[in-house]
């Protein structure tokens, strides 16, 4: 393969690998917005979840860095 086609090549994956990221950061926004159904302005738990209830959540939360 020659330079020009390595490139090229690179170039193309940068660019699919930026809109991977890209969608999966969106899909973390909405990970988040599932896990917890904060309301905003008031932060109501929308879901009525008592501190127990959402234990499971807030540890999928921080594995997953949130």
């Amino acid at each position: 393969m020659d330079k020009d086609k390595l490139i090229v090549k690179q170039q193309l994956e940068i660019e699919d690998l930026k809109k991977r990221l890209s969608e999966m950061k969106k899909a973390e926004d909405d990970v988040h917005s599932i896990l917890f159904r904060i309301g905003a302005p008031l932060n109501d738990n929308c879901d009525g979840y008592s501190h127990k209830q959402l234990q499971p959540f807030i540890e999928i939360a921080r594995k997953m860095g949130f």
